[in-house]
């Protein structure tokens, strides 16, 4: 069976059925990788924003949108949580040539916000590479959980 390349948009979680690489461009979003370790499946969320204050369905625009999701989509309720490992990447700053207060700049609100999150839960973490000032691609392959980032061209 060859590989599916699927590509998980702004706003967008999916979880990889099969032999599947899960692929998100970011800037300012963060992407957030799920690994079941028990079940080999997988999931990519791409985060725009970091808030939203309820009435929000299955999705990934706000990262708190995502997470609730991600939970709910993996099967994480009523399990072990040190089964799951979460990888995240992203958040940059990509107006770096305007003068600019961190706490304005949306990349930092969204890895802020993920972190917060993450503190209430027992998953194994890997902060992988975020902030800065450039784009990535974060993919994630199922069924081995493998995650990649690549910085694009800072030039």
């Amino acid at each position: 069976m060859a590989l599916k390349i699927v590509h998980v948009k702004i706003g967008e979680v999916k979880v990889a059925r099969g032999e599947e690489l899960l692929k998100a461009t970011l800037g300012s979003c963060v992407g957030i990788s799920f690994f079941d370790t028990k079940t080999s499946r997988c999931a990519l969320a791409h985060c725009l924003l970091p808030t939203s204050n309820g009435g929000y369905g299955i999705g990934a625009k706000y990262v708190n949108q995502a997470m609730d999701s991600l939970v709910a989509l993996m099967k994480v309720r009523g399990r072990e949580q040190s089964d799951f490992i979460v990888s995240y990447a992203g958040g940059a700053n990509m107006m770096n040539q305007i003068a600019h207060n961190r706490d304005n700049e949306i990349g930092y609100k969204n890895l802020m916000k993920l972190k917060e999150i993450l503190s209430s839960y027992d998953f194994k973490v890997k902060e992988l590479d975020c902030g800065d000032h450039c784009g990535r691609q974060m993919s994630i392959l199922s069924p081995t959980g493998e995650v990649q980032v690549m910085r694009l061209d800072e030039g």
